[in-house]
């Protein structure tokens, strides 16, 4: 097709020449492939999505208007199947039209004014009457202006807003993940659908950007079955069921010897894994005394579960391992309670060694407003509160505020930095 290198080369342009993390693509072609096709070569269009995936580069593009059944499941009897592209493209969120009452946009019959769906839609998106730009001949004298207009051209935009939204909250997001985000948030529009040809073609759902925000900041559920036993090596071991939550970050180890009152963070995990083996610490026998361990999971919005379930082993010494990448001193900012908060909210912070503490408060535009502390810290819990003041004790307004807070251990001389967003009531 004589648009594919024109798009092809628009998406490795963006890749090489800017910082992009979205892609959205309101255009495309049609092509037809055959069913028992197993050509290696790949196309310009896939090669060029290749290195947006290998980029960490999101690509959305509508699915087309003008078509009926896309699907790629090639039925007896078939020798050739059409799709779109972008859309069918691997590492790409397809995306289809509806109307108002989440059924597929179908404006005039056997016409272009009609949404394409597909076995392998993604996701559905408003694209019925939407406000867009436009571009206007008048006696021979083109014009900016806007209008409204209908189609998955219009659709696509939209999950590339919300892909851009939960990008926001952490940046280091795979493509994938933030799919997945989009899509288990999604409402259902099965019934809207129903009895039709394309029942179940439409995507995982409509989007829903509420339901994406109350998603990223809920706190994500306690981590389940902790177990600990002894590694092949002679050191605790702990395993934990994985979590299926799109959101989350990373889970928290944290560790209590005999001799101390408290829990101390002594690493983290991706959330990838399930497993963890304390190597600073020997297993002992049963005379010995115990260390005991529990795990806390967190999200991308910096929500903290509950801890998990706690369990122990005997240990018969300890030994402390500072590595060349400083992995012995951790932190956590866990808890900002209440927020949104109106009068004063409580940060909880933990450390594993003795600290230097710096907490600012920033507005929306970038402008430090207060400084709340800065001390040093005893390692352990320490609870600080912030009343929602100024740096001359005066009272803020009400609107979000952004905490950034700043530990250095003294020991290891790792320099940690957190930042969580506040919202302050009056």
């Amino acid at each position: 097709m004589w648009v594919e290198p024109f798009i092809s080369e628009a998406i490795v342009s963006a890749i090489d020449s800017s910082n992009c993390s979205i892609i959205s693509i309101s255009g495309g072609w049609d092509e037809s492939l055959p069913c028992d096709s197993n050509d290696p070569n790949r196309t310009t269009i896939e090669l060029a999505l290749q290195a947006a995936e290998q980029a960490g580069v999101l690509i959305v593009s509508a699915i087309g208007n003008g078509f009926d059944d896309l699907s790629d499941d090639c039925p007896p009897g078939t020798d050739n199947y059409l799709v779109t592209y972008p859309a069918y493209g691997e590492h790409v969120i397809s995306v289809a039209a509806v109307d108002i009452n989440d059924a597929r946009w179908i404006e005039v019959e056997d016409s272009d004014a009609r949404s394409g769906f597909a076995n392998w839609c993604d996701i559905s998106a408003p694209g019925v009457n939407i406000y867009t730009t436009s571009f206007n001949f008048i006696d021979g004298i083109g014009y900016d202006s806007y209008t409204m207009s209908s189609g998955t051209s219009l659709s696509a935009p939209f999950v590339a807003g919300l892909a851009g939204l939960i990008l926001s909250y952490n940046s280091e997001l795979s493509v994938n993940d933030v799919t997945n985000i989009i899509k288990t948030t999604s409402d259902d529009i099965s019934v809207a659908n129903s009895n039709e040809d394309w029942e179940n073609k439409m995507g995982a759902g409509r989007i829903n950007a509420y339901n994406i925000i109350d998603y990223i900041e809920t706190a994500p559920d306690r981590p389940q079955n902790l177990i600990l036993t002894e590694s092949t090596n002679g050191h605790p071991q702990l395993n934990w069921d994985l979590s299926d939550e799109y959101d989350l970050e990373k889970y928290i180890i944290y560790r209590k010897l005999n001799n101390q009152s408290q829990y101390l963070i002594i690493d983290s995990v991706q959330k990838s894994i399930s497993t963890y083996i304390d190597i600073e610490v020997n297993a002992g026998s049963a005379h010995d005394p115990p260390v005991c361990y529990k795990i806390q999971s967190i999200d991308i919005a910096n929500n903290f579960s509950m801890f998990s379930n706690s369990d122990c082993i005997e240990y018969e010494s300890v030994h402390r391992i500072i590595s060349n990448h400083n992995q012995a001193h951790t932190f956590n900012t866990g808890n900002f309670y209440p927020n949104p908060f109106n009068g004063s909210t409580k940060i909880t912070i933990s450390t594993s060694e003795n600290s230097n503490l710096d907490i600012r408060i920033f507005d929306i535009l970038g402008q430090e407003v207060s400084l709340v502390k800065k001390t040093n810290l005893i390692n352990g819990l320490t609870n600080i509160y912030w009343k929602g003041i100024d740096k001359n004790g005066n009272e803020l307004p009400t609107g979000m505020y952004i905490c950034f807070i700043y530990v250095h251990g003294i020991s290891s001389g790792t320099i940690n930095i957190s930042k969580q967003k506040l919202i302050l009531l009056k």
